[in-house]
């Protein structure tokens, strides 16, 4: 009998430590349960809290106090993120007005930078005038700035190559003007004619060059993005339209210093005054005549 009873009090025993042991695990398991979601709580509370203070631009030093008083995952900790939640929160409340004009200050400098037209402008045209102040309103300007700037990062190589187009464009007109004033050839003026040579080698190699990779570029973007617009206008077709002006305004250049010349002689036949050449100096057979004719008059 004294056997049995140890038996079963072994067995009751077992028992309890069978119970004690699957408690303690149940325990284990809830108290994982419960690090996991604090811990995504905090999580969720930081993903909300951190860029409310980038919009708000709070000091740097005040974030990191808070990160140094509030560690760890006790319930304390979450009440405290929750209460600067909200804090944060009814502070962008107050502040949308000026958070709402300073996304449209945004907007302008990425309209500015991506050269954007009138017609590009009106799709957004009523939310930069509406003058109701809410979180919509400034929603929507949000999603927009965010929209531009992935735009602008896409086109920037593109635009700064356009930048520096319409630079060579300006500095070939510039260098035109220059070879046409044949007085420069005697300036004293040190490392001028070095600097035109380098004018012409920027304007006559670089820029042509420059223009045919551009147009490969655009073509490619157009391909795959759609329209590439600058001001509103085509941006292959700005090039083309200040490409094809430039080539006319040579030949009508060219037309006129013909007439010009043709003027000169048909005026010099009539009055029998020599044609002079390019340099202002007589013709040398219209010397030689001119020497004829007055040693023929010298006789009388």
């Amino acid at each position: 009998n004294e056997e049995e009873e140890e038996e079963e009090e072994e067995e009751n025993n077992l028992g309890l430590s069978m119970d004690i042991i699957q408690q303690v695990s149940q325990r284990a398991r809830e108290l994982t349960d419960e690090k996991i979601s604090r811990t995504e709580r905090l999580k969720q509370l930081g993903s909300q809290i951190q860029p409310l203070w980038e919009l708000l631009q709070v000091d740097t030093d005040e974030r990191h106090n808070f990160f140094v008083e509030n560690t760890g995952l006790g319930l304390g900790v979450i009440e405290k993120c929750e209460m600067e939640l909200q804090r944060l929160e009814q502070l962008k409340v107050e502040k949308l007005q000026d958070l709402v004009e300073e996304a449209r200050e945004t907007i302008r400098e990425l309209w500015q930078n991506m050269e954007y037209g009138e017609s590009q402008k009106e799709a957004f045209g009523p939310y930069m005038n509406c003058t109701q102040f809410n979180e919509e309103l400034f929603a929507r300007h949000q999603d927009y700035v965010a929209e531009l700037r992935e735009q602008n990062e896409l086109l920037q190589p593109i635009l700064d190559r356009f930048t520096k187009y319409i630079e060579l464009y300006n500095e070939r007109e510039e260098y035109e003007k220059t070879i046409q004033d044949s007085s420069r050839l005697l300036s004293r003026k040190r490392g001028a004619l070095r600097e035109e040579e380098l004018q012409r080698k920027r304007v006559t190699l670089k820029l042509p060059k420059l223009i045919e990779s551009l147009r490969k570029d655009v073509a490619e973007y157009q391909d795959e993005h759609g329209p590439l617009l600058i001001q509103g206008k085509l941006c292959l077709d700005v090039i083309e339209e200040k490409e094809n002006d430039y080539l006319e305004r040579k030949r009508e250049e060219k037309e006129r210093k013909k007439r010009q010349k043709m003027r000169t002689q048909s005026e010099a036949s009539k009055t029998g005054t020599p044609h002079k050449n390019a340099k202002g100096a007589p013709r040398p057979g219209s010397i030689r005549r001119g020497a004829k004719e007055n040693s023929q008059h010298n006789r009388f």
